[in-house]
């Protein structure tokens, strides 16, 4: 598996435009025809939220009898998700009680 296909299985989906994942590859300093390694693993998804991020962006689109629309609140979520995946999030501490 290489590290491009290893970035399609965390997005779930391959973009129709293949030089996408291959940038966000390389602004990440990985290369996508390389072997995936689990050295990779924190590079390849941050290269994956970088995707996902440019598609909250995106625009649905409607041309004749093809639409494409995104659920933008599940790509939010996946993104999310990989983040904490990356740095987990400790506790929130809400209030302080003095006893």
């Amino acid at each position: 598996m290489t590290n491009k296909e290893r970035l399609k299985a965390y997005l779930g989906f391959a973009p129709a435009d293949d030089n996408t994942t291959e940038a966000a590859l390389l602004d990440f300093g990985i290369d996508p025809s390389e072997t995936y390694t689990v050295s990779n693993l924190i590079p390849v998804k941050r290269a994956a939220i970088s995707v996902m991020r440019i598609l909250l962006t995106t625009a649905n689109t409607t041309n004749m009898d093809h639409s494409q629309t995104w659920d933008k609140t599940a790509v939010a979520k996946r993104v999310d998700d990989l983040e904490e995946e990356i740095e987990p999030k400790g506790p929130t501490i809400r209030a302080v009680h003095k006893w």
